[in-house]
């Protein structure tokens, strides 16, 4: 019986470390979730620039005429993850800039290309 018991601490214990362990179950279904929503996010800011495309305005205000509070005479934005610049023809999108959706990132626009980069300051 003593035995059985001590099996059953031990299968116990695996189970809730499965559960809620660094990389358990509860763990990757809130990453999974946050993707989710990222991802709605994005079809949604994509929809946005397709929308101000066809009716032939712009979303947001042009990076190189825009001033950051963290950096004094910020006009571009260097992502340091992929090495890359961003600055004249592109557009910045504040959450505040939609008022249909609510945005939880912002996003820098080329409506050129139709390319766009979630990006939070």
């Amino acid at each position: 019986m003593i035995i059985t018991i001590i099996v059953l601490l031990i299968l116990a214990g695996i189970s809730i470390s499965m559960i809620i362990g660094e990389n358990g179950l509860l763990t990757k279904v809130q990453k999974a979730k946050e993707l989710s929503e990222i991802s709605t996010e994005e079809e949604y800011v994509n929809l946005i620039i397709i929308d101000s495309y066809m009716a032939n305005k712009k979303i947001g205000q042009k990076l190189e005429e825009l001033r950051f509070n963290t950096v004094d005479d910020t006009t571009s934005i260097y992502d340091s993850e992929t090495g890359k610049s961003y600055g004249s023809g592109w557009y910045y999108l504040k959450p505040e800039d939609v008022s249909d959706y609510p945005l939880k990132n912002s996003y820098i626009i080329d409506y050129e290309t139709g390319e766009f980069v979630r990006f939070e300051i």
